[in-house]
């Protein structure tokens, strides 16, 4: 009998699976049976996991006679672990001062930069190799008014006056 590729892989996974049932038949150890025990009754002797009560009676009135006797002391607490140390708060005082957080105004003057600017009839500023005209926007940024090598814009996030880098003569 010829067996095809897919009837010896069926034929291959049927045997390993024959020896693992066996094995777990014949060679590995069999676990216990549960036994069942019926619940203790609520009138039962306590058990060594229930509180003794007369104990439990005696430490709160022995508690009651040390703070009778000294009712001003107190236990010393715990350190605290989130106090600042000396040396924390020294390195905390050398420390710069943490600095404000970037508005989405100084995010468009550090992202954009004005090459130039265009005058005359219709204003207009060239930011990289964009020419904007007054009233088109970028990002949020309107752009409202354009003079001799600035561009202003304006948003509800405030607003940035942009500048032609002016270049150096090198003698």
């Amino acid at each position: 009998m010829k067996l095809t590729r897919r009837q010896r892989w069926w034929l291959c996974g049927l045997v390993v699976a024959l020896i693992a049932m066996a094995m777990d038949r014949l060679l590995l150890p069999r676990p216990a049976a549960a036994t069942a025990r019926p619940a203790p009754s609520p009138t039962s002797r306590p058990s060594a996991a229930t509180p003794n009560i007369a104990a439990l009676d005696a430490a709160i009135a022995e508690l009651g006679r040390v703070l009778s006797a000294d009712p001003t002391r107190v236990e010393p607490s715990p350190p605290d672990v989130f106090a600042r140390t000396r040396a924390a708060a020294a390195v905390l005082a050398d420390a710069p001062p943490p600095q404000p957080a970037p508005t989405r105004a100084d995010e468009f003057a550090a992202r954009y930069r004005l090459a130039a600017t265009i005058t005359g009839a219709a204003p207009a500023a060239v930011i990289g190799r964009r020419v904007i005209r007054i009233g088109e926007t970028i990002e949020t940024f309107t752009l409202r008014a354009v003079g001799d090598g600035w561009a202003e814009f304006v948003s509800d996030d405030g607003s940035v006056r942009l500048e032609v880098p002016r270049r150096t003569s090198q003698n």
